[in-house]
């Protein structure tokens, strides 16, 4: 399955990643966004929310 084959659907799941680590506090280290994964290293406060964030993230997709 091919979830960010578009630009369009990559640039809308920038724009709901930096929309969550607002919320969860989290920074990004680096990305890399390819049509069919993820490599997403990030720094938390330790307390679940790069969990709660990734859940975020992928129920915005999944709507979109």
């Amino acid at each position: 399955m091919f979830l960010l084959k578009f630009e369009r659907d990559r640039l809308r799941w920038k724009y709901w990643l930096f929309q969550a680590c607002k919320r969860y506090g989290l920074s990004v280290l680096n990305y890399i966004a390819t049509s069919y994964h993820i490599h997403l290293p990030v720094k938390d406060l330790g307390r679940g929310e790069i969990s709660q964030s990734m859940q975020l993230i992928s129920g915005w997709t999944a709507q979109e």
